[in-house]
């Protein structure tokens, strides 16, 4: 059964992706308008104030795992306009649900959950070759890495499985693993790479990890219960407030992080629209960007980044159906928003001005896309 995935790590993005990651410089979203996740992620960490748009590159890539038809979509981004074209797919073993860009080594991990595999792949210019097929636990379901590039965690049906990479070529050897709930379906990792978080739809929880800076071996530090199904999480861009959707009770959950321990202290229990399934958080942190099922929008919720509190809704757009994951690129300019039902990524501009969403493309990728991923 496939696993609803979601992906990511702080502020909204895997290490190295040109994501919503780090701490910078989006300003807060107004009501005239409204993610990775995208996702944010996600997906790692990365810090630093983004690239404008006149100075990244004119064109980038982006790559889509697509679940139903087993393969990655490999894709042009246009830095420009914001635009994607697609220009062919690789295929996968079953079920690729979790990416993660590994931008030091310049490789691609891939998780099949059907398959229980984390395949590698080498990227060049926006090609992708596979280098290695490692096994995992049974079911993997999300994937991410470490900012420097050395460590990834991949969450399973056994709990959070650790790996070492390779300084020569981004390839990766199993280490240790640590028991997570009931069937954890998606990972995440706070901006230091000092803990990890995993979601257990099964177990309705979350579960907090300090890992091994040298190994990536996780330890359990916290099991916190929820009162619902989670199925999304997002670390805000300094790190200090960690949110999760649950889906079935329509509630978006708070927590404060505790900087020593990475414990979670409940904050706020806010209501949402019908099934929230994906978030990401501009680098201002002012704003939280969640796509929600039924019916298929994108609201922006704003945020208090000194308290880490949200208030309801000021806006909503249309979306395609089934969301899995909300991104935005670097420049902070397009959110792209993975749309399962829809088999389609859904691009939107940000205004300079105004900061509202307008409507730019639905580009076409393969069958049931779960997860997302930009790079140069």
């Amino acid at each position: 059964m496939l696993k609803r995935f979601r992906r990511w790590t702080a502020a909204s993005v895997p290490i190295g992706l040109l994501l919503l990651a780090g701490c910078g410089g989006l300003p807060a979203l107004g009501t005239a308008g409204s993610s990775s996740s995208g996702t944010s992620t996600s997906t790692s960490t990365s810090t630093g104030s983004p690239t404008s748009s006149s100075t990244v590159p004119a064109s980038r890539f982006a790559f889509v795992a697509n679940s139903g038809s087993n393969n990655i979509s490999e894709m042009t981004v246009d830095s420009t306009t914001g635009a994607l074209t697609q220009q062919t797919t690789v295929g996968t073993d079953g079920q690729p649900v979790g990416l993660a860009l590994n931008a030091a080594h310049n490789v691609l991990y891939v998780a099949n959950q059907s398959a229980s595999t984390l395949t590698v792949y080498s990227v060049s210019n926006g090609t992708l070759s596979q280098i290695q097929d490692v096994p995992t636990n049974a079911g993997p379901s999300g994937v991410v890495v470490s900012p420097d590039g050395s460590l990834a965690w991949v969450s399973t049906n056994a709990g959070l499985e650790a790996f070492t990479v390779s300084s020569t070529d981004g390839s990766l050897t199993a280490g240790s693993t640590a028991p997570a709930g009931s069937t954890p379906s998606g990972v995440f990792i706070n901006p230091n790479a000092t803990f990890v978080y995993t979601i257990s739809a099964g177990g309705s929880s979350v579960t907090v990890f300090k890992v091994d800076s040298t190994t990536g071996a996780p330890t359990a530090v916290q099991t916190v219960t929820l009162n619902g199904q989670p199925s999304s999480l997002v670390v805000a861009p300094g790190g200090q407030f960690l949110y999760v959707t649950e889906s079935n009770l329509a509630v978006l959950a708070a927590y404060s992080i505790n900087s020593s321990s990475g414990q979670l202290t409940a904050l706020q229990s806010l209501n949402t629209s019908q099934d929230p399934a994906a978030m990401a958080i501009p680098n201002s942190g002012t704003r939280l960007l969640l796509a929600n099922a039924g019916p298929p929008d994108l609201e922006s919720l704003p945020l208090d980044p000194t308290t880490g509190s949200a208030s309801p809704s000021t806006q909503a757009t249309t979306i395609g159906g089934g969301p899995t994951e909300v991104v935005l690129d670097q420049s902070q300019s397009f959110v792209y928003v993975v749309c399962s039902g829809s088999n389609a990524v859904f691009v939107y501009e940000i205004s300079p001005t105004t900061n509202g969403l307008t409507f730019l493309q639905s580009a076409s990728v393969g069958t049931a896309p779960q997860a997302m991923v930009l790079s140069q």
